[in-house]
């Protein structure tokens, strides 16, 4: 079953239902359970949407446009919600943090996605050791370089210094040779 039948088929109206009814307002209601965030993820690999944070080729629309339009801004939070712990950790991908992200994006203009959730603070938590990895191996580097350049300028200096050494001794026995030859002269 397609993820758009499957969304239909819960949020139906039965029959007996007014038909002023809010289509949004219904989501609110629904149960959803952990695992509808993989399917959301699956639906579109299967149909071959882009949910690529930045994608300067599509943008994402195709996928944005499924869950602003069809699938809507309350279930997607509650989608987001009903991820558990023990499902996140059995199931996640980088998909996820990627699909969060677009999520979050989209939804801008309403605040975003819900941080009280599970999910959210999950990902927020592996993009900020990602981040501090980075940071740090970042860090590592440039004290690295900051090594290398303190040791060529070391040496650059003992170079120099030995240089003046030897510029020092040979002046001075050039000068000994001088003072020897002009008292030789003078005798």
């Amino acid at each position: 079953m397609e993820l758009l039948d499957w969304y239909r088929n819960r949020t139906a109206k039965t029959p007996n239902e007014k038909q002023s009814e809010n289509y949004r307002s219904m989501s609110k209601t629904l149960n959803f359970s952990p695992s509808d965030f993989d399917h959301l993820i699956e639906y579109a690999l299967a149909n071959n949407m882009c949910f690529t944070p930045g994608c300067t080729t599509c943008g994402a629309r195709r996928f944005r446009r499924l869950c602003r339009e069809k699938i809507g801004f309350e279930a997607i939070c509650s989608i987001v919600r009903a991820v558990t712990p023990s499902y996140f950790f059995e199931h996640y991908t980088f998909s996820w943090m990627q699909v969060a992200t677009v999520l979050d994006h989209e939804f801008t203009k309403e605040g975003g996605l819900p941080r009280d959730n599970f999910l959210l603070q999950e990902l927020e938590r592996l993009s900020q050791a990602h981040e501090d990895a980075r940071r740090k191996q970042r860090k590592e580097y440039e004290d690295a370089m900051h090594r290398q350049k303190q040791e060529r300028d070391a040496a650059k200096q003992k170079r120099r210094e030995e240089h003046e050494e030897v510029r020092r001794t040979r002046k001075e026995e050039y000068e000994a040779t001088m003072r020897r030859q002009q008292e030789n002269v003078q005798h």
